[in-house]
């Protein structure tokens, strides 16, 4: 299953607190719904469809996902240092 960013995808009722804590206007992370997803929580959704569907292998590609959402990895915090 291929994860991306996706600026405006639809959400809905996605249990997201694993991927993100605090939201804007504190909207609740654990059965979170929107028309207009921003592009971390758009691919926190799609890694938590991907889940729920069973995918056994995930692709992220670096060029469509969202940096900020990437980061908060301490797996990728590392990779990301290293090219310091």
């Amino acid at each position: 299953m291929k994860i991306r960013a996706e600026d405006g995808r639809c959400v809905h009722h996605l249990n997201l607190s694993n991927y993100i804590n605090h939201l804007p206007m504190g909207k609740d992370t654990a059965d979170f719904s929107t028309q207009d997803a921003s592009g971390s929580t758009s691919q926190a959704a799609w890694l938590q469809e991907s889940i729920e569907a069973g995918a056994s292998t995930l692709l992220i590609d670096e060029d469509t996902s969202a940096t900020n959402f990437m980061i908060r990895d301490e797996r990728m915090q590392a990779l990301v240092a290293k090219g310091d």
